[in-house]
């Protein structure tokens, strides 16, 4: 609860100043005028504007002296405040001139994302949950024609090997799974091959993938470090790049990935 003494103390300051300056008009006007009999009459004026003042005075530490608590909510103040925040946050980032969000991975709107997706670019150790937790959107970005092209380890090389060494709960057989996996759940999403619906595309590459990139339209970036001791899920954040803002990023992303192309091996699907 707000402590009431402040915002008293503070009344009876201007109470007080009103009545000093009451005192101060009666004096002066003694001072002038004499104290003649009919004085009296000169100091009429003058208290009652210092009347009026002292009611003003009450009547602002009422209103504007008032605590905040009596106008608003605990709750209502916190909205508030928190708006101002936000306001202030994207106002700074506007003038910053970049843009770049931090989310945890599974709260990153990939549904918003990839809405009206036409190409989008992933180089991870395996995605076969993520396919699982995006499938409604990747099946409607199939259906209006997007281009999927992954880059996952080659089984069998040295990049596989490293990322079972990456996911410990895991044996061998466990992340050949998880690889596999990924791009026939993509198929399935995908639906059948002979209609006109969109296109799969996979690379099995010998080098090994030190995070997750995903490439979304060349529009937005989202890069994802991997957890050095796991404890299950996916702990690490995921950033999400505004490329139209950062260029230097997208010239980042497109060495990437033709590296990945051009040492990789293209499947058959």
């Amino acid at each position: 609860m707000e402590n009431p003494l402040p915002r008293k103390a503070i009344q009876g300051l201007l109470v007080l100043l009103a009545l000093a300056v009451i005192a101060g008009l009666i004096s002066l006007q003694v001072i002038l005028y004499g104290a003649k009999k009919d004085s009296w009459k000169l100091l009429i004026p003058g208290m009652l504007a210092s009347l009026v003042a002292v009611l003003i005075v009450y009547v602002v530490s009422k209103t504007i002296l008032r605590s905040t608590q009596a106008f608003l909510s605990n709750e209502a103040i916190e909205d508030l405040s928190g708006r101002i925040v936000s306001s202030v946050e994207r106002a700074a980032v506007a003038r910053q001139g970049a843009y770049a969000l931090m989310y945890k991975w599974y709260e990153i709107p990939w549904r918003d994302l990839l809405a009206g997706a036409s190409q989008v670019d992933v180089v991870a150790s395996y995605m076969d949950t993520w396919v699982n937790h995006v499938s409604n959107s990747l099946r409607a970005a199939f259906d209006h024609g997007c281009v999927v092209r992954m880059y996952l380890p080659l089984i069998g090389s040295d990049a596989a090997r490293r990322v079972s060494e990456r996911f410990p709960e895991y044996d061998s057989e466990g992340i050949k799974s998880k690889i596999r996996n990924t791009p026939a759940k993509m198929q399935t999403l995908r639906g059948d091959p002979s209609s006109r619906k969109g296109k799969l595309e996979v690379w099995s590459t010998r080098t090994f993938c030190m995070w997750c990139l995903v490439l979304i339209d060349r529009r937005w970036l989202i890069v994802d470090p991997f957890d050095h001791f796991r404890r299950g899920a996916i702990e690490g954040p995921g950033f999400v790049i505004d490329l139209e803002q950062n260029p230097e990023w997208l010239a980042w992303a497109d060495k990437e990935l033709s590296g990945f192309k051009n040492t990789g091996t293209k499947e058959s699907f």
